[in-house]
């Protein structure tokens, strides 16, 4: 026969067991939620540098451009070089030379047609 006693003690367990069961998917769900709205975070700031970047860049290369008319090119060369967030486009620029003459060229047009 049954023992009474014996059955509620084995439905005790199985209850406490579902509700550690149940703790341990409610935090993991709760982790896991933080660390998604912490990388939906960190993309949308990326995002917004990378949306921001062209618009500054274009300010950088406008004033760069606009201080070649005094026929400085290595002092903006070096001025380009440590504008903050664009030091890694300066060196690509200065390390190329192809980009250098390209720069030169466009700049000289620019002058010969205004």
């Amino acid at each position: 026969m049954d023992d009474p006693g014996c059955s509620a003690t084995s439905s005790e367990e199985a209850e406490l067991r579902e509700q550690l069961i149940s703790k341990h998917y409610s935090r993991r769900v709760t982790e896991l939620t933080s660390q998604l709205q912490l990388s939906d975070s960190k993309a949308l700031h990326f995002y917004a540098e990378v949306l921001h970047l062209p618009l500054k860049l274009s300010r950088v290369l406008f004033d760069w451009f606009s201080k070649l008319d005094s026929g400085k090119i290595e002092t903006q060369q070096d001025s380009l070089c440590h504008v903050p967030g664009l030091r890694s486009v300066g060196e690509t620029l200065l390390c190329r030379p192809d980009h250098i003459e390209v720069l030169i060229i466009v700049q000289q047009q620019h002058q010969h047609s205004g």
